[in-house]
């Protein structure tokens, strides 16, 4: 998942418990840890479990102060994209969140579907993650979401405006996504980790990055506020194109693996 620019997403933290067996999956670059009690195997919950804790997250957040902040600082952005898309329905693509059973990613699916009411988004959302099982597609299906079969590596050009939610994606997928559209960057929006802190990061290295549509975009950032629950939408931002993508250097790149959360 790593080459992808997806990421492996934890439910929260971690708790110490009995020393287990360490395993490594043939073939994967996953470490799992074997329980020493034997039989003892955690229940998977029910696709309606995970119905309901969503709606319960998505109460929780349209009450919270963090989400007021959200809403007021998108408002201006978000109304220049839709008076840009005119009569057009504006899609959502949703890449990376993870298993919609585990906490963090349940936080940042029930934030998507908030902004679609909240913004009227009306075009459709689709849906992707590598480790997304049956019950996650279920629990997709059920909040009118498109379940995208097959592994796009975030390459989809739009024809249509849409926004892109990516919460704490790999930089590669970033690449790709903006790649895609290079040409046509007013179309797009990205919600997702912010390239400038990858521009600071990177200064001097644009030539040899792997990543050089992120740091060559020419984006303006809508910042997000502090979340109780800091690593679910930390360093996460609103990106809009006034204008196409220019010449960039180191182009050819964007294929590496990517290690890192920025």
């Amino acid at each position: 998942m790593e080459d992808d620019g997806f990421k492996l997403v934890s439910g929260g933290r971690r708790k110490k418990g009995p020393t287990g067996i360490t395993k490594k999956a043939s073939g994967s670059g996953f470490t799992y840890k074997q329980s020493a009690k034997a039989g003892m195997e955690r229940k998977e919950p029910s696709a309606e479990d995970v119905i309901q804790k969503i709606e319960e997250r998505k109460t929780a957040l349209a009450k919270c102060s963090f989400y007021s902040k959200v809403i007021e600082s998108l408002f201006k952005p978000m109304g220049t994209f839709r008076d840009r898309a005119g009569e057009k329905e504006i899609d959502v693509v949703c890449y990376g969140v993870g298993a919609l059973t585990a906490s963090n990613p349940q936080h940042q699916f029930a934030l998507i579907l908030l902004l679609r009411d909240q913004f009227k988004l009306a075009g459709e959302l689709h849906i992707f993650d590598p480790v997304m099982a049956k019950v996650d597609r279920a629990v997709a299906e059920h909040f009118q979401c498109v379940v995208i079969e097959k592994n796009e590596r975030g390459h989809r050009p739009v024809t249509t405006p849409t926004l892109f939610y990516m919460p704490h994606c790999g930089h590669t997928l970033y690449n790709a996504v903006l790649r895609s559209n290079w040409p046509h960057l007013p179309r797009i929006l990205i919600l997702g980790n912010s390239f400038a802190t990858y521009d600071t990061l990177l200064q001097g290295t644009r030539k040899d990055h792997p990543a050089p549509y992120v740091v060559a975009a020419p984006a303006q950032e809508v910042g997000f506020p502090k979340y109780e629950v800091q690593e679910v939408f930390n360093n996460m931002s609103l990106h809009t194109f006034e204008k196409p993508g220019g010449e960039v250097e180191g182009a050819g790149g964007g294929q590496e693996s990517d290690p890192e959360v920025v």
